[in-house]
């Protein structure tokens, strides 16, 4: 599970809710107003920073992207002949 802790009063936080929101991922997100910079937790990974979030999320959005596209292209196709 990741969990996400902000402040719901910064935007940069705000949009890295957002962006979290829309993965299909179990998450748990604490907000805080104490919260001044955003921590993000994946099982003993820790991620700082709105910087390092995003690309932490963006890693995350590729390898999903790659799990669910289509690559039949990638293999050979079976003749029977």
């Amino acid at each position: 599970m990741i969990e996400l802790q902000i402040s719901p009063k910064i935007e940069c936080h705000l949009n890295l809710k957002e962006r979290l929101g829309k993965m299909s991922l179990a998450r748990n997100v604490t907000e805080s107003t104490n919260t001044k910079i955003p921590l993000l937790k994946e099982g003993s990974e820790i991620y700082k920073g709105c910087e390092n979030i995003n690309s932490f999320l963006s890693k995350y959005d590729s390898f999903i992207d790659q799990w669910y596209e289509c690559r039949c292209d990638k293999y050979d196709q079976f003749d029977d002949n």
